[in-house]
């Protein structure tokens, strides 16, 4: 189980920013340094393989629960926002809203957040106060919960059937433990309420195997077989003074004989609500249907009391006082294109409608998000395939949007870091693989502040918002020779390729210097500024269809492009004296597993690294020149040193057990090497100690870092964002 810490937070935009003041320190696993094999491997230059590999000797593993937590991270809002909870509460006399979310477009909720009022003003929007990293398990349901006289708890349920409570006002972890339905394929439904009348809320979970189970704090566990659904609703719904569990699937159970009172054999639909649709001291149970029509069942009776029909499908359904007169109304999400309904439970009258433009609506919610006695409308839009994902927030009296979420979609790709605006002081640069659901559209440059963390600017959509496969790689790079570097990426316009590369100014503005799009190239993966070819002027290096092409970048036109076609993609570009000649090379890392080395001045392929199946690469600078570190399928790492005409392996060592290694970055001040491998992130020293391993980030960690020593973080993306690690210092 993962242990998911507290973050203190600052947040701009719709992501969310956090960092932990005085956190505890990390956990370093172990000092021991791997084992390093130093049989040499030589790969002549202008040769097409290597000798046989070398064994080499695993490494020390990260103990059983050493995986680190990120201490500070910057969010995105995510797919299928609130899916499986969009729930508010007061603490400290201010409004929260909890919300789960999607890192991917087409996934399951995996990770949740807390939100809070930017200002007293509504359309200032929320901000992000913390965030979990994604868990290994979908999320069902994230509900509030009391567990005594001043103990709220934020309770997330899982589908493995693990349950994870937080303290509401810390957020720190205060238990965690398997559910019943551990044991019985995992949880599909999940609820808390309090079935006893002590003040203190129950659990109730619906097993994959239809099996119920009430649980919880000092409360004796039953169970009843039979009872499925994918929904729960509690409340007093007869005579007696017991509290009924219902469910999608038509059940209602009386809590205190523990029995199915009624078995509604059609099933009562998609989601339910409870609520005293009359005054008499008795909820009813409000049940929509999947299409058309929303029923107010009298359980006592067992009979229907009214039906609301409704044009289309239904996504969801939600009580709240969405006027303030102090009467609940009824709120209906449309599944599709639509609005947000809201109907009078006394006459089933549709009073309003919000309309929603996305696709759907995902999630309901009625909450005061400003503290100002009058309460917003808030919904997940995007339950559409192709449609985007929002946040809304809206006012009742106006039917108007007042705040949306900045959509930004991972996996995210950077980070970069330096003096961007020639203030002496470096900025870190990242950007988001797309800006909607399904990855179509302009990704978005985000820029922060090295020394507080704090966002400096978030660009317009890139590459003209056209992009279809988002940005594949970002680096830094002084293209017109003023002595600043501009921030390049490369990517694609409508599958053309493309690179782009923009100025960032002191006043926080982005200014586009080179825009180039070639039509004969397909997505360009990799991208490098440099005088590659010593005629004093500046290329823009683009890795695409097999070759690395050479780009003018005052006019956008190509130079040149490398003599030989590569069996897939040029990645990895790195560029450098790799031979101690005084001349720059360009080598890269394509698609079949090479590693190919170029002459900067003849575009010329000098060596081919073919005996090593490579999957990342970087160059790294050792006192005798500028190396290449490759990882590869098995997780293994090789350094490769030119000597004597000749690729010499310098060392060999395992960074990961039978993992691909699918990125590897190297600090150039301290000599940390990091290493991204199943979405994780491995920290080794210089000297090959392993320092730590992360918790799943998702997405491809360590392609990229950044070491903030006066913050003590490691910098690297994940699925949804940027994160930072407290690294253990040698």
């Amino acid at each position: 189980m993962q242990n998911h810490r507290i973050y203190s937070l600052a947040c701009a935009f719709s992501l969310i920013f956090s960092f932990t003041a005085g956190a505890t320190p990390p956990v370093r696993p172990d000092d021991t340094a791997a084992k390093l094999n130093v049989r040499q491997r030589a790969v002549k230059k202008n040769a097409g393989g290597a000798t046989t590999s070398p064994t080499a000797v695993h490494g020390q593993a990260a103990p059983p629960g050493s995986m680190l937590e990120p201490t500070w991270t910057y969010l995105a809002f995510g797919a299928n926002i609130g899916a499986h909870g969009l729930v508010s509460a007061k603490v400290a006399n201010s409004t929260e809203i909890y919300v789960t979310a999607a890192s991917m477009a087409s996934g399951s909720p995996n990770y949740w957040y807390a939100l809070s009022k930017t200002s007293d003003l509504v359309v200032d929007g929320l901000k992000q106060t913390f965030a979990t990293t994604a868990f290994e398990s979908p999320i069902v349901n994230l509900s509030v919960a009391t567990a005594g006289v001043g103990d709220q708890r934020i309770v997330v349920a899982l589908q493995d059937g693990n349950l994870i409570q937080y303290d509401i006002t810390s957020k720190q972890i205060k238990e965690q433990s398997a559910s019943p339905c551990s044991g019985h394929g995992g949880l599909q439904a999940f609820k808390t309420g309090d079935l006893n009348g002590d003040g203190v809320d129950e659990f109730i979970s619906i097993c994959a195997d239809n099996m119920l189970f009430a649980h919880g704090f000092n409360y004796t566990s039953w169970s009843l077989a039979g009872v499925g659904g994918t929904g729960i609703a509690l409340g007093q719904m007869d005579g007696d003074a017991a509290v009924e569990i219902a469910s999608t699937t038509g059940q209602v159970i009386d809590s205190a004989t523990r029995t199915v009172q009624w078995n509604h054999a059609e099933g009562f639909g998609i989601d339910l609500v409870a609520t005293d649709l009359n005054g008499d001291g008795r909820d009813e149970l409000v049940a929509a249907e999947r299409w058309y029509n929303i029923n107010a069942f009298d359980v006592e009776k067992r009979l229907t009391k009214w039906t609301i029909q409704v044009s289309g499908e239904i996504a969801a359904i939600e009580l709240g006082d969405v006027n303030s007169d102090g009467i609940q109304e009824l709120l209906v999400g449309d599944a599709q294109w639509g609005a947000v309904h809201a109907y009078d439970l006394a006459t089933q009258a549709e009073v309003g409608k919000i309309n929603n433009p996305d696709g759907g609506v995902r999630s309901l919610l009625v909450a005061d998000t400003n503290d100002d006695g009058v309460s917003e409308v808030l919904w997940g839009g995007g339950a559409v395939a192709f449609g985007t994902a929002h946040l809304f927030v809206s006012t009742w009296s106006t039917k108007r949007i007042e705040w949306r979420n900045t959509v930004l979609i991972g996996p995210f790709i950077g980070p970069v870091a330096g003096d961007l605006d020639g203030d002496g002081i470096d900025e870190v640069v990242f950007a988001s693989r797309g800006t909607n659901t399904n990855n179509y559209g302009g990704s978005r440059i985000i820029v922060l502040d090295s020394r507080t963390l704090a966002v400096r600017k978030l660009s317009e959509p890139v590459m003209n918002n056209e992009s279809v496969f988002g940005v594949q790689d970002i680096r830094l790079g002084d293209v017109d020779g003023d002595g600043r570097p501009e921030i390049l990426l490369g990517g694609d316009r409508m599958y053309d390729g493309a690179i782009e590369a923009y100025k960032f100014t002191r006043h926080s503005k982005f200014i586009r210097k080179v825009s180039l799009l070639d039509s004969d190239a397909g997505t360009v993966t990799s991208v490098a500024a440099a005088d590659i070819d010593g005629d004093g002027k500046i290329e823009i290096l683009g890795g695409t269809s097999g070759y690395v092409i050479a780009y003018d970048p005052a006019t956008g036109t190509r130079k040149w492009r490398s003599a030989f076609h590569m069996d897939g993609l040029p990645r990895d570009l790195a560029v450098g004296d790799l031979d101690g000649d005084g001349a720059l090379e360009f080598a890269c890392r394509a698609d079949d597993g090479k590693s190919y080395v170029h002459d900067g001045i003849t575009h010329a392929v000098e060596a081919v690294i073919g005996g090593i199946k490579g999957t990342a690469m970087t160059s790294v600078q050792r006192p005798m020149g500028l190396n290449l570190l490759i990882g590869d399928e098995a997780g293994q790492m090789h350094e490769m040193a030119y000597q004597n005409g000749v690729y010499v392996e310098q060392k060999s060592w395992y960074a990961t057990d039978n993992a691909t290694v699918d990125g590897v970055a190297v600090d150039p001040s301290s000599g940390a090497t990091w290493i991204g491998s199943n979405g994780k992130l491995r920290a080794f020293s210089k000297e090959g100690k392993f320092r730590y391993e992360s918790v799943p980030l998702g997405g491809h960690p360590g392609r990229q870092v950044v070491r903030l020593k006066r913050l003590g973080l490691d910098l690297t993306t994940g699925d949804a964002g940027l994160y930072g690690l407290p690294y253990a210092k040698p």
